[in-house]
């Protein structure tokens, strides 16, 4: 583990507390869970061995201390959303029992919920931060530059929460842009790849996945308006599925509650014809700003030769985006 007692994850966790060998395990997990899957299992073990085997963090290199510091950042507030509902229960042979105490009191839910919810900003604040960092150091870890999370982190056009919130602004942008991801690729294969071409895609897509060359200024402007089509496209595809849950009890949808056990105001699931509205203007947004990417290609033909012309007169969606979902989760 990247901590080894106590007191530095107070620090990063900002707790008061704490007793270390039993919050080790959700440490683990966490590191195992959320932190190995961004840096890859080859640098997060060289770094976890350089860490436990050193006598003291003084000893570690450059590299070693800056990479320690901006994990750290990431595993700790995941900590404490993981740890806080576990904490709050004691299970014994007796039972499951409240942490309370006459003098120690257990916090109201919404204050569970508000800092919970807090925790998970601050972690997804923190990926897009180890992201920059790893990549405005790939020379520093050659590990992560050789190992799939890094193809896999390059693979779409659009990298993280930070790219995508450029393009298109949301209230969690690192935790809806990996909820995403599975449909930017749907994106880019079904609408971005034939109408730009496979040839210009595939391009794009080299030096784009490998960072081993730069584009040129056409080719950069050109990214902008992909870009800017992927992400209102993706939302349009995203939203009906981003309210629903499956489960192994089946398919579920956020509750329209507006109050909570307090009886404070709480937010409540979007109305039907809000989330059709959305999806239908970001759908058209896409729509053409796409149109207006291969416009580009077109009045720029010296500057992309990879690009095969041919007549296009298919639409981009449906007329009806709904038209296969009418009654589906009250979408209309």
């Amino acid at each position: 583990m990247l901590f080894k007692d106590s007191s530095k994850l107070k620090e990063y966790a900002e707790f008061t507390e704490i007793n270390f060998a039993s919050i080790s395990l959700t440490i683990r997990q966490v590191e195992e869970g959320e932190l190995v899957p961004i840096i890859g299992a080859t640098l997060y073990t060289s770094l976890n061995t350089a860490y436990t085997g050193a006598s003291s963090e003084s000893s570690l290199s450059d590299a070693q201390k800056k990479l320690l510091d901006k994990v750290r950042m990431f595993i700790a507030p995941y900590v404490a959303y993981y740890f806080v509902p576990k904490v709050e229960v004691l299970l014994s042979d007796a039972g499951a029992r409240r942490s309370e105490t006459p003098t120690s009191k257990t916090a109201y839910k919404n204050q569970v919920t508000n800092y919970r919810e807090q925790k998970l900003t601050e972690a997804g604040k923190a990926a897009e931060s180890l992201l920059r960092f790893l990549e405005d150091n790939k020379t520093d870890y050659p590990d992560w530059v050789a190992s799939p999370e890094f193809l896999n982190y390059r693979s779409l056009f659009i990298k993280s929460g930070g790219d995508f919130d450029y393009n298109f602004k949301t209230a969690s942008p690192y935790l809806n842009y990996t909820a995403w991801r599975y449909k930017m690729l749907d994106v880019e294969e079904q609408y971005i790849r034939p109408k730009i071409s496979n040839d210009l895609f595939v391009h794009l897509k080299t030096v784009d996945a490998t960072a081993a060359s730069s584009f040129t200024d056409e080719e950069k402007l050109l990214l902008v308006k992909i870009k800017k089509a992927i992400a209102y496209l993706t939302v349009a595809y995203a939203l009906p599925f981003h309210s629903v849950r499956i489960d192994a009890g089946g398919i579920t949808v956020n509750s329209g509650s507006t109050t909570n056990n307090n009886d404070q105001e709480v937010r409540a699931a979007a109305p039907d014809n809000a989330i059709s509205q959305i999806m239908k203007s970001a759908e058209s947004s896409g729509a053409m700003w796409l149109s207006d990417a291969t416009n580009f290609i077109l009045n720029n033909p010296l500057a992309f030769p990879d690009y095969e012309y041919f007549p296009d007169t298919t639409t981009i969606l449906p007329t009806d985006f709904n038209c296969d979902a009418q009654g589906a989760f009250g979408l209309y």
